[in-house]
């Protein structure tokens, strides 16, 4: 019998455990799915290469610009290297062993812009021939503050330069960044900086971009009415301190003379005008015609349509 009682007792504790059990409610999705807090994942090595970078601007037709009557072959004014090697990396991207090397080179395109008594801009344009591997393309702006300058800055640079451009620190450190980046080519796009008593800032986003003068709607619709990628002429950027960007059309469909921001007869579009004034950069949709001068011997690059150019 009392073999029997504890047999009917361990039923009945047994019954009552498996009771509990199956009144527990289930686990609901999300605490399944509720990862276990430990370290915050950290970010991917693209978003580090792009961290604070605002988007670039429509750069220049060619970064292979040697058309100036005043420029010459010579090493890159060391003021120049300085100041490039002080920029922010995030928008250059390029690593600055590399830009270090190349900027090193000897056979730079230099011009000198005398603008202000002393203190004469500078363009550049640095390249490998053939093979265009790099290019290094800039112009400085001196201030009318002794210690501020401007640079507009275009560095694109393939990821398998030749052996002899580059040493092989410089060489080891393009190749971690283009397989950071997932490319076979880095390019910052035309950027904008100013050095102001030693610290550079990015001010690329403080400049109206050209798609945004023009407006969506009416970008669409040049798009599609056989309208090209807006480009920054820097045609007179070797004589003073205005850029202006345009859209091409094919001289055989034209926009109408009338239409908006048309000018040239229709073959282009304007897109409004990037100045350094004073201290700043700024955009503008006119200029006066000494900041828009007719170049020597290509007096067709001044249409007589052309509204945006002004009287002093």
């Amino acid at each position: 019998m009392q073999t029997v009682s504890r047999a009917i007792i361990c039923l009945a504790l047994l019954m009552s455990a498996l009771s509990a059990c199956a009144q527990q409610a289930p686990a609901t999705p999300s605490e399944v799915l509720t990862p276990h807090k430990g370290p915050v994942a950290e970010s991917s090595p693209r978003d580090t290469l792009n961290r604070d970078a605002s988007p670039p601007l429509p750069g220049t037709a060619s970064l292979n610009n040697r058309t100036s009557a005043t420029g010459n072959y010579r090493p890159i004014p060391q003021q120049l290297i300085d100041a490039l090697l002080s920029l922010p990396g995030a928008g250059l991207q390029v690593p600055q062993s590399t830009l270090k090397q190349l900027l090193a080179k000897k056979t730079s395109y230099v011009v000198e812009i005398p603008r202000l008594p002393s203190r004469p801009d500078i363009r550049i344009t640095s390249t490998r021939q053939p093979g265009a591997s790099y290019y290094v393309w800039a112009r400085s702006f001196q201030g009318e503050s002794a210690g501020v300058t401007g640079y507009l800055v275009n560095v694109s640079v393939s990821c398998k330069p030749p052996v002899d451009d580059l040493t092989e620190e410089a060489a080891n450190a393009l190749r971690h960044r283009c397989a950071q980046a997932g490319t076979q080519r880095l390019g910052s796009g035309l950027r904008a900086y100013r050095i102001t008593n030693g610290r550079a800032e990015d001010v690329t986003a403080t400049i109206q971009r050209p798609q945004d003068v023009l407006g969506v709607d009416l970008y669409n619709r040049y798009q599609t009415q056989g309208g090209g990628q807006l480009f920054l002429d820097d045609s007179r950027l070797d004589q003073v301190s205005a850029a202006r960007w345009v859209m091409e059309f094919n001289p055989e469909q034209p926009l109408q003379p009338e239409a908006h921001d048309a000018f040239d007869n229709g073959r282009l579009a304007h897109a409004g005008f990037l100045v350094w004034e004073g201290d700043n950069f700024k955009s503008s949709n006119t200029v006066p015609a000494r900041l828009w001068p007719c170049p020597e011997r290509r007096r067709a690059e001044c249409p007589a349509d052309d509204r945006f150019v002004t009287e002093e």
